[in-house]
């Protein structure tokens, strides 16, 4: 039972890293597929970015952690680049599955529900991204070099920390005794892209 769920949780992302893997520009009506549990991508937009007037702030602080890189951030950028958004998450579950660990009652939810939670997600971000339109720091100073291929596709919001937000919240509603390891997972997974230069920095709140 727990193999071939664990072949449908990967089909079901496949679908999304697919969509990320193309050297023409990425999906461009990813917003707009159907969700799972959300009503739609549209009624979770976030906030817009910083107007225009920040740009060249911005772009200082993507070069200064372009150049503060090291060995650490390195492997953290390379880890979490291994796949789609949620494939380190998906590959965390199968993990535990796979090696008899303590699982909670009714295991197969924990699949389920973190491949819905990150697919949703992930469809918020695109409709986002869509919506703004926001350049990759690197077509903005196309001398700046990032740290990772550029994606063809806009940069707010990072797809990456949105996937990783939903995964550590699932993750935790099962494993509660882990929920401040997988917030700092999570926190780590979205700086991971921010460090190699593909978004901008989160703005403050």
């Amino acid at each position: 039972m727990i193999r071939p769920l664990i072949t449908v949780c990967a089909a079901i992302l496949f679908s999304v890293s697919n969509a990320v893997a193309q050297s023409d520009p990425i999906e461009p009506n990813a917003g707009a597929w159907k969700t799972w549990v959300i009503s739609s991508g549209k009624d979770f937009r976030v906030p817009p970015p910083p107007d225009a007037s920040a740009a060249a702030a911005e772009l200082e602080q993507v070069r200064d952690l372009l150049t503060q890189k090291d060995s650490k951030t390195a492997k953290e950028i390379t880890f979490w680049d291994a796949g789609s958004p949620g494939y380190r998450w998906v590959e965390l579950v199968n993990n535990r599955f796979l090696a008899g660990q303590a699982l909670p009652p009714n295991p197969h939810r924990i699949h389920t529900y973190l491949t819905m939670a990150i697919y949703d997600a992930t469809i918020a971000a695109w409709e986002s991204k869509t919506f703004y339109n926001r350049p990759r720091p690197s077509e903005v100073d196309p001398a700046l070099k990032a740290a990772l291929p550029t994606p063809r596709s806009p940069s707010y919001p990072s797809e990456h920390a949105a996937a990783a937000g939903a995964a550590a919240t699932v993750l935790s509603y099962f494993f509660p005794d882990e929920a401040s390891s997988f917030q700092s997972m999570a926190d780590e997974a979205a700086r991971s892209r921010v460090v190699a230069g593909l978004p901008f920095p989160r703005p403050p709140v």
